[in-house]
């Protein structure tokens, strides 16, 4: 893996610009950071979901949730997955129930002029 450090990347001004330069590459995990709790109890991994492009929201929180985790069968006895938080299906579904209500105000206010 020390060899990934060596690949050139670029050339400006004849000077050539290595991985090295620019990023240090080499094989492991990044440190710990944060302690996960569940119910006041230590957890062993949070998993943040975050969506990209115009995926849909509702579509990826519904698809995580009908989705079995591939790896459930391989956990310990008495380890299990489940979802936290689906913050984001609250505020989607709040701002989609903010347009429409202010699509019938708009509306109706619309008709009475």
């Amino acid at each position: 893996m020390p060899e990934l450090n060596d690949l050139p990347i670029t050339t400006r001004n004849g000077t050539v610009i290595y991985v090295r330069d620019v990023a240090h590459v080499r094989d492991g995990y990044p440190p710990q950071t944060n302690i996960v709790r569940v119910d006041g109890q230590r957890a062993a991994l949070l998993m943040s979901v975050l969506k990209t492009g115009s995926a849909s929201t509702l579509d990826i929180i519904s698809g995580i949730k009908a989705t079995p985790a591939p790896y459930q069968a391989s956990l310990p006895a008495g380890a299990a997955t489940s979802p936290l938080l689906g913050i984001s299906r609250v505020f989607v579904r709040s701002a989609i129930s903010g347009v429409v209500r202010e699509a019938v105000i708009a509306a109706a206010a619309d008709r009475g002029s």
